[in-house]
C-alpha cells in the first residue's frame, strides 16, 4: 500500500463523525478517571498520563499519513511536471 492509498484510508477515519464521537468520549472518559484518581495514587496517574498519550499518538499517527499522502501526490504530479517538460 503507497503513502496515497494510506492518506485516503486515513482521512475516511479521520472524517468519520462516529469516529470523531467515539475519540472523544474515550478522551474524556481517561481525563475523568484521571480526575478522579487520588493524588496518592502515582502510579494510578501514570498509568492514565500514558494512557491519554497513546491516545493522541493515534490521532497524530493518523493525521501524519494523510499529510504523507498529500507529499506524495504533490511529489507524483511535480515528477509528471518535470517529464512533461523534458518531452517539449
Amino acid at each position: 500500500m503507497n503513502d496515497m492509498n494510506r492518506a485516503e484510508d486515513a482521512r475516511a477515519i479521520l472524517d468519520n463523525p462516529e469516529f470523531e464521537a467515539a475519540f472523544a468520549d474515550i478522551e474524556q472518559g481517561i481525563i475523568e478517571r484521571w480526575k478522579a484518581t487520588s493524588v496518592t495514587d502515582a502510579e494510578g496517574q501514570r498509568y492514565l498520563k500514558l494512557l491519554h498519550k497513546i491516545h493522541q499518538d493515534y490521532r497524530a499517527t493518523l493525521r501524519t499519513r494523510v499529510s504523507s499522502g498529500k507529499m506524495e501526490e504533490q511529489k507524483i504530479k511535480r515528477e509528471g511536471l518535470v517529464a512533461n517538460l523534458f518531452r517539449k
